[in-house]
């Protein structure tokens, strides 16, 4: 069974003006239209739900307006510096970049899970050069998920699965990586676009909690737009 799917088929928008775009106004200022937001496992098959009550959710960040948790678990989140919002896939969502550390509490619930399942929105402004990679989500030395040059995508946990293409800058973009103790799976859009062997186990005993949209403890930033950041137990299909 297909475990994340899209409503009417639809999970990437361009926003910066374009054509394509079904939803965004011209000056990118616009969100995509939320009846096309993807359904997540506990959503049944109606139309998304913001930080829905399941048991399996960990950690669940909509940025309407703030960095909190709207978990059951509440995880205290550090700030550091002065975040910024804009119109996202629903609500609100975070303007990323160098300057603003948001960073979820090192907890027992987070180190690790297995399985494990990380989704959220992304639209970046631009993307890394060169060697560098940019952080979406980075539990330090445990599992992450990154951005690249060309905006290719990797995904670490026990193991590392990467795609090619996956972001492009203007467009908003599902992205999630999934483990289930043998296997990594990085979807866009719902779709499988990259799957790799993975150890039997995460690793464990993160000391600096996990970071939101930049890489750590390097530092390198997303500088960009992320909404919906959701973290699951639960793994790939």
């Amino acid at each position: 069974m297909a475990f994340l799917v899209c409503a009417l088929a639809a999970c990437a928008f361009d926003t910066g003006g374009g054509a394509s775009s079904p939803a965004g106004s011209a000056d990118g200022g616009g969100s995509p239209d939320a009846a096309a937001l993807p359904l997540s496992p506990a959503d049944g098959g109606g139309a998304a739900e913001a930080c829905p009550a399941d048991g399996d959710l960990l950690a669940c960040l909509s940025f309407d307006g703030d960095t909190v948790d709207d978990s059951a678990n509440h995880i205290p989140v550090a700030l550091a510096g002065a975040p910024s919002f804009a119109a996202g896939v629903a609500g609100q969502a975070l303007q990323a970049g160098e300057g603003v550390d948001i960073t979820l509490a090192e907890t027992a619930i987070l180190d690790p899970p297995s399985p494990l399942l990380i989704e959220l929105w992304v639209r970046p402004d631009v993307l890394p050069d060169g060697d560098a990679r940019a952080g979406l989500v980075d539990n330090e030395g445990q599992w992450g998920f990154f951005v690249h040059a060309g905006g290719r995508v990797t995904c670490t946990m026990a193991g590392a699965v990467e795609a090619d293409a996956v972001l492009a800058v203007g467009t908003w973009t599902h992205v999630a990586c999934a483990y289930n103790g043998s296997a990594i799976r990085l979807f866009k859009g719902g779709a499988l676009v990259g799957e790799a062997a993975a150890g039997a186990s995460l690793s464990s005993g993160g000391i600096d909690g996990t970071a939101i949209a930049r890489n750590s403890p390097s530092g390198q930033y997303f500088a960009g737009l992320i909404d919906e950041l959701r973290i699951w137990r639960r793994g790939a299909p």
